[in-house]
């Protein structure tokens, strides 16, 4: 729940300039900090940096082509945060940039986490294999727009990979996501 909070308050910190007022931001802070304890901080994590890059004016291309507008269509998509977001298949041929393939679903998902009523986030519903490619591809798409890397976020991921290898070699994770090896839960 903590690392959530500081993948927040992160964003906030490198998104904002101090001194600025951000009523709005400060409304989907404090509401996100609030929601920490009965949400997935990990979900929680995800809708607030698609809103907060939304606010700031770098709301993501989620259902157009980024380069040329065009409807976003296909099985996996080609997301490329220096474009803003996902590429069509013609525009990636012509415009080869560092990104990555999500599946559709997974960009359907962040279009929800847009619009969704924050307080009923949990709601939604997500696999294991969205949860890596959004949480990858939003702090991708944060790091090149705010031009620094996300400390908290890449803490985040190892710690996620660690408990994956735990649970992988016999270990549970209970409620509080810490790993039990004993069988005993």
């Amino acid at each position: 729940m903590s690392l959530a909070a500081s993948a927040m308050a992160e964003l906030l910190d490198i998104g904002t300039v101090q001194g600025q007022p951000y009523p709005e931001l400060f409304t989907l802070t404090l509401s996100g900090f609030f929601l920490l304890e009965n949400l997935d901080p990990a979900l929680l994590q995800s809708a607030y940096a698609l809103r907060l890059l939304t606010y700031l004016g770098y709301r993501p291309k989620l259902s157009e082509c980024a380069v040329c507008g065009k409807p976003i269509h296909g099985v996996r998509i080609y997301f490329v945060p220096e474009e803003g977001g996902a590429v069509c298949s013609e525009c990636l041929g012509e415009n080869a940039r560092p990104g990555r393939w999500l599946q559709a679903g997974s960009l359907a998902f962040m279009r929800q986490l847009l619009t969704a009523d924050v307080t009923k986030l949990d709601r939604l519903r997500w696999n294991e294999g969205m949860k890596k490619e959004i949480i990858t591809s939003l702090q991708f798409l944060c790091e090149e727009t705010f031009n620094q890397r996300l400390k908290s976020w890449s803490m985040g991921n190892r710690l996620a990979n660690v408990e994956q290898n735990q649970c992988a070699k016999g270990g549970k994770v209970d409620e509080r996501n810490t790993v039990d090896r004993t069988g005993e839960n």
